[in-house]
């Protein structure tokens, strides 16, 4: 009888913690709700420069690395395919729609170490700045006037490819990077 009893309770916090991850991930989606939704248009726009495998982790607030957010096609880690479209680069998750991100809504790239539920060797991450929805003259980077600045973090193993990307990010960022930070790949300090 005292196994029974303890099973049932062990049972019962199982299912406690389990009602708490939905109950929390379901806060999120609502809170993330009002965000813009990204785009999708180069999906089908033209053919890809250059197309990357490797492995998407998350997405979030530009400079908090422990907030995720819950962006449609960017919601979930999974295997990605980066795509370098001459206008941007396309994000495929599997299983999820494909995200689009113009070039003039692109920041030159940067290295870190962790994110959300994620922590590597140094540098191991490839952390993607980048403007989710409008981006006007009058935003800030809190994310007034109809954006949000974002980082999106991939993990590329193959370090040919890593740098193909890096190099095609930065290109393609170039137009709207801060002085100086589209010629090199940073390191994040204090995380």
């Amino acid at each position: 009888m005292e196994r029974i009893l303890w099973g049932a309770v062990v049972i019962l916090i199982l299912v406690g913690i389990v009602a708490l991850m939905w109950w929390g991930w379901r806060r999120r989606a609502r809170r993330d709700r009002a965000l813009p939704l990204p785009d999708t248009a180069l999906a089908e726009a033209t053919e890809p420069e250059e197309t990357i495998a490797g492995l998407y982790v998350s997405t979030t607030p530009r400079d908090q690395p422990l907030e995720r957010l819950n962006i449609p096609g960017l919601a979930f880690r999974g295997r990605i395919t980066v795509e370098l479209h001459p206008g941007g680069v396309l994000l495929r998750v599997s299983g999820e729609r494909p995200v689009a991100i113009p070039a003039e809504h692109l920041l030159a790239p940067r290295t870190a170490t962790t994110t959300i539920d994620r922590v590597v060797e140094r540098d191991g991450l490839l952390v993607v700045p980048w403007r989710l929805g409008a981006l006007t003259d009058a935003a800030d980077s809190a994310g007034s006037a109809g954006g949000l600045d974002v980082d999106s973090y991939l993990r590329i193993t193959d370090q040919q490819a890593r740098q193909r990307l890096i190099t095609g990010l930065e290109r393609r960022a170039r137009g709207i990077a801060p002085a100086g930070a589209a010629a090199t790949t940073g390191t994040e300090e204090g995380r």
